[in-house]
């Protein structure tokens, strides 16, 4: 049995113990009971991730399989507990079941850029399982549930099976496309633009796992938070929510957004689903399952 024993370090703290021009995941999710490991016997598959299989066409059912059999334990991790850490050496691969996660940089005057949002059914760490070492650190803000797979069991199963290889190559390709729309939204959108696209692909992304509810899904990020994801000051982020909510676009309470008019959100953001390679493009108003 594979032990997987990971150091500790407070949000408190983040920004003067991470590494300076780092890239760091920070997890964010509901306050967390403690931390425990599990016998794979006492979870099965996430159904987000089979949600993203079928909702991509991506996978079938020996793949699940072999998933299932990788992913063998499952951890919980407490606020403030590292996943992994900058540079070492992953003896995991880690697929978040719970939980949203951001990962972002520190540069050496402190200042924060989130790159990238995580949700369920996401890899945590798929990039070092091919180049040998973690680009980024992993932390859980508040409670954050992750499966884990032995990386060289990973890798061995990787090179063996061209339809596992098949599905990861489109899981890397998505997120390169997240990041092109990244980039236009940061040089060329508008910064209400920039919100309202952010706000689709997260729905989008969330409802395509079943982890929305209608048009209201969970974020609890902060302003601060959409403010380092945008690029934009924390003032600025401040009054772009009050023009939506003014405007009749959403609502954000309690760490839930209410998207109250999609049609002139997508609008606003000039937003096409299609980049994040659902075989079925939702229309505006209308649920997965309905689509």
């Amino acid at each position: 049995m594979f032990q997987f024993s990971i150091p500790r370090w407070r949000l408190s703290n983040a920004k003067a113990e991470a590494p300076r021009n780092s890239y760091c995941v920070f997890a964010l999710g509901r306050r967390p009971s403690g931390n425990m490991i599990r016998p794979f016997a006492r979870c099965r598959l996430p159904t987000a991730l089979l949600a993203k299989f079928r909702a991509r066409n991506a996978a079938g059912l020996a793949v699940a399989d072999l998933i299932k059999q990788l992913f063998s334990r499952e951890r919980s991790f407490a606020a403030g507990t590292d996943l992994a850490r900058q540079f070492s050496q992953p003896a995991n691969c880690a697929l978040l079941i719970e939980g949203v996660a951001a990962q972002y940089r520190i540069l050496s005057n402190g200042r924060r850029q989130i790159t990238s949002i995580l949700v369920p059914g996401d890899f945590v760490n798929l990039h070092s399982m091919i180049v040998g070492q973690e680009p980024y650190s992993v932390l859980a803000l508040d409670m954050c549930r992750v499966l884990v797979a032995e990386a060289e069991q990973f890798r061995s199963a990787l090179s063996n099976s061209t339809e596992l290889g098949r599905i990861l190559w489109m899981e890397t390709l998505t997120e390169a496309a997240i990041q092109r729309e990244s980039i236009v939204s940061m040089g060329r959108r508008t910064a209400l633009g920039h919100l309202a696209h952010f706000i689709c692909e997260l729905h989008e992304r969330v409802s395509m796992v079943g982890k929305a509810a209608g048009n209201s899904f969970q974020l609890p990020l902060t302003q601060s938070d959409l403010a380092d994801a945008l690029g934009l000051s924390v003032v600025h982020v401040n009054r772009l929510l009050k023009t939506m909510r003014s405007d009749g676009l959403l609502s954000w309470s309690n760490s839930v957004v209410s998207i109250l008019n999609e049609y002139k959100l997508r609008e606003i953001a000039e937003f096409d689903p299609s980049y994040l390679g659902f075989r079925q493009v939702r229309q505006a108003g209308v649920s997965f399952s309905e689509a």
